[in-house]
């Protein structure tokens, strides 16, 4: 609603400018009235249209308070627990994959790994995988980049979730 008065305010303007223009040009006389009226609309439509762009919407008052709705369901019970992948031992130069699976019908939420001696110095796992893998395990996978002739041991964990 406030932009179709701006619209038809501005375009108000605009007529009263075009005639401003086509009437200033003449000679002094009884064309100054009519100047000054335009004049005064003009500055009144320069005050409307502040007034409009300043409008300021108050909230009106809260209403009342609905009614108590129904009770939902209860509430499921969870509980976590972790589950150990078996190590798989990784030569150099080979990659190595290693998965942790949770109970079935339970959710994967979290997981990670263990490199074994730790990675450093000549010792180099390097994981490109470390990931849920679907719903129910957490699956790692890397490659054993050492400089020396040493295998690394790889393994897996995943922190599953229960629902009750």
């Amino acid at each position: 609603m406030f932009r179709k008065i701006k619209i038809f305010l501005g375009a108000l303007f605009v007529i009263l400018i075009l005639i401003l223009f086509s009437t200033k040009t003449q000679a002094a006389g009884p064309w100054d009235d009519v100047w000054l009226a335009i004049t005064e609309i003009r500055d009144q439509i320069i005050n409307l249209q502040s007034q409009i762009t300043n409008i300021q919407l108050i909230p009106g008052p809260t209403g009342p308070t609905g009614p108590q709705g129904i009770q939902g369901p209860a509430g499921s019970t969870i509980s976590y627990y972790q589950v150990f992948s078996n190590v798989r031992t990784v030569a150099p130069g080979t990659s190595g994959y290693v998965q942790a699976f949770c109970n079935s019908g339970d959710t994967v939420i979290g997981g990670g790994y263990d490199v074994s001696p730790p990675t450093g110095g000549d010792h180099m796992m390097e994981l490109y995988t470390n990931i849920p893998f679907g719903v129910g395990a957490w699956a790692v996978a890397g490659i054993n980049s050492g400089l020396n002739t040493n295998s690394q041991n790889l393994s897996t964990f995943a922190v599953c979730a229960h629902y009750y």
